[in-house]
Parts: structure tokens; C-alpha cells; sequence
């Protein structure tokens, strides 16, 4: 608050791998900027659990990193695969009504052009 931040995005590697990752999403909930957690969502059970037991305040929640949809040992770009973006898209409707700010992020690359409207 008092350095004039206004939003702030938490990326990864996987920030729901940190044992921290709850108390920090608490504490944030107490200032007056907004925020965001970037996770692929291979964690679903923690992720519900935060999202449940602590919650995220208005204008703040969780982005899903989606690169790609098909399968192929190519499909990957720092460290996003088609089985990370699946796990996303099966979070999703979980937290609809449990997280007031949802998006994507994605990564564009030459090996995902053409998957980007399916995503």
C-alpha cells in the first residue's frame, strides 16, 4: 500500500508447490491491491482448498497457464504441456463460484499457433 503498487501477479515455477502459498494469498487479501496466483492447476486439490478455506478477495484470484491442447512430446513451452493445460480446463468450473477473478495466460509460439482458438 504504501509504495503505490496496485496489482501484482505471482508466477512460477508452480506457485501452489510452496508450503507458503496460502498465508500468502491471506495476507494479500489484507491489502489493498489486487493480485493474481499464475498456476497450471496440477495441484486441484490444494488449489480448491485455498480457494475454499481462505478464499481470494474481489478483483484478486487465479490465471491458468494454457499453451496447448493436443498431445505431442513437443507440445511444451517453459515447462506448459497439454496435460497441465487439461488439468486447468477440469479446475475451471470448480471454482467458478468460489474465485471472483478467473483468466488464461498463454504463451504464443510458433509450436502453438495453431491450437491458440482452440484455447
Amino acid at each position: 500500500d504504501q509504495i503505490g503498487v496496485s496489482k501484482l501477479k505471482i508466477l512460477g515455477g508452480e506457485p501452489t508447490d510452496l508450503d507458503e502459498i496460502g498465508a500468502i494469498i491471506s495476507a494479500l487479501n489484507n491489502y489493498k491491491m489486487d493480485f493474481v496466483v499464475t498456476t497450471n492447476g496440477m495441484n486441484s486439490a490444494r488449489i480448491i482448498a485455498i480457494a475454499e478455506e481462505i478464499g481470494f478477495k474481489k478483483n484478486s484470484g487465479l490465471f491458468f497457464s494454457m499453451d496447448f491442447l493436443e498431445p505431442n512430446e513437443e507440445n511444451t513451452i517453459g515447462g506448459c504441456s497439454m496435460a497441465k493445460t487439461r488439468a486447468a480446463i477440469k479446475l475451471v468450473p470448480l471454482l467458478v463460484d468460489l474465485v471472483p477473478l478467473l483468466g488464461v495466460n498463454t504463451v504464443v509460439h510458433a509450436r502453438n499457433l495453431d491450437e491458440l482458438p482452440k484455447i
